[in-house]
C-alpha cells in the first residue's frame, strides 16, 4: 500500500467514524407537489429524518428555525445528527415564506408561524409509526416552539428546548426599533419595511407582535424545558432567557457566557445541551 493510498484510507475511516447513524430522509417540497399544508393553505418544505430500522413508536423532535433562516439553519442539521444515533427522529421544516416553502415574506407573522408548526405537529401525530413528539426552536423559532408547547400542553408535547429564545421581538415591535428596522410602532408602513436583502417585513408582523402573549402562553406548558442562552448575545439579551426559565415550570437554564446569538464559538457543544435533554426525555426505553 503506497503512502497516498494509506492517507486516503485513513481519511475514509475517519469520515465514517464521524458520520451519524444511518437514517432515511423523507423530503417534502412544494415545487414537487409534496409540501405539507401550513397556515393559510401554503405548502411547507420539510425534511423528516428517521433512524434506520425504526418502524414504530418513534420519538420525534419538531425543529423551528429562526427569523430569515431555514430548516438548514440553527439548530436543525446538528441537532438531527446528534439525535439520530439515539433513535430519535427530527422534523426540520421551513416556515411560510422561508427556504423552499410557499408564501410572501411580507405576509409572515409569528401567529401564522405558530399555525405552521401546529400543522406540522398534526401531520406527525397522524402517522402511526411515531410516538412521543417534542419541539425545539432557535430565536424567533424558539418563541414559536414555546407558544406551541403552551397551546398544546404536556400531554401532547413531550419536551421543549429553546436556544436564544427571542421574546425581545415583542418589545422591539412595541418600540418600533430593532437592529434591522425602525418605524412608527403605532402605524407601521402599509408597504412594509425594507430589510435590505430583498425582503420586506410586513405591517401585520409588527402589529401582531405587539400583542403576543408570549410568556403567558409558554407558562401553560408544564412539561419542563431546556433553555440555552448566550451571554454575549447582542440580539437577545440574557434577561429574556432567564425570564423563560422563570415561567417554564421545571426548566433547566444554561448560560454560556462567551456565546453569541448563533452559538458560533462552540456550536456543537451548545446544540448538545438540548440534544442531551431530548435524549433523556425521549430516547427509546426512557
Amino acid at each position: 500500500m503506497n503512502q497516498l493510498t494509506k492517507v486516503f484510507t485513513a481519511a475514509c475511516i475517519a469520515a465514517l467514524a464521524a458520520a451519524p447513524a444511518f437514517a432515511r430522509v423523507e423530503r417534502f417540497r412544494p415545487a414537487d407537489g409534496t409540501g405539507i399544508e401550513g397556515s393559510g393553505g401554503k405548502k411547507l418544505a420539510a425534511d423528516l429524518t428517521i433512524p434506520d430500522g425504526a418502524t414504530e413508536n418513534i420519538p420525534v423532535v419538531i425543529v423551528c428555525h429562526g427569523f430569515r433562516s431555514s430548516k438548514g439553519g440553527i439548530p436543525g442539521p446538528e441537532l438531527t445528527s446528534q439525535l439520530i444515533a439515539h433513535g430519535i427522529a427530527t422534523m426540520c421544516f421551513d416556515f411560510n415564506a422561508h427556504g423552499d416553502s410557499e408564501g410572501e415574506f411580507i405576509d409572515m407573522t409569528v401567529p401564522n408561524e405558530i399555525e405552521d408548526a401546529i400543522k406540522i405537529y398534526e401531520y406527525i401525530r397522524a402517522r402511526p409509526e411515531f410516538g412521543k413528539i417534542a419541539i425545539a426552536g432557535h430565536s424567533q423559532g424558539g418563541v414559536v416552539a414555546a407558544m406551541v408547547a403552551g397551546q398544546l400542553g404536556a400531554k401532547k408535547i413531550s419536551g421543549l428546548a429553546l436556544w436564544a429564545v427571542a421574546a425581545v421581538l415583542k418589545d422591539d415591535a412595541i418600540s418600533g426599533h430593532c437592529m434591522i428596522y425602525h418605524c412608527d410602532a403605532s402605524n407601521p408602513p402599509v408597504e412594509g419595511i425594507d430589510l435590505g436583502d430583498g425582503r420586506r417585513l410586513g405591517r401585520e408582523f409588527i402589529l401582531t407582535a405587539q400583542k403576543l402573549p408570549i410568556y403567558e402562553t409558554a407558562a401553560k406548558y408544564k412539561g419542563g424545558a431546556c433553555v440555552i442562552t448566550g451571554g454575549s448575545d447582542v440580539i437577545v439579551p440574557v434577561k429574556y432567557g432567564r425570564r423563560f426559565h422563570g415561567v417554564l415550570v421545571g426548566s433547566s437554564f444554561h448560560l454560556l457566557p462567551e456565546e453569541d446569538h448563533n452559538f458560533s464559538r462552540s456550536y456543537k457543544s451548545s446544540i448538545a445541551i438540548g440534544a442531551d435533554y431530548f435524549i433523556r426525555m425521549l430516547a427509546p426505553g426512557k
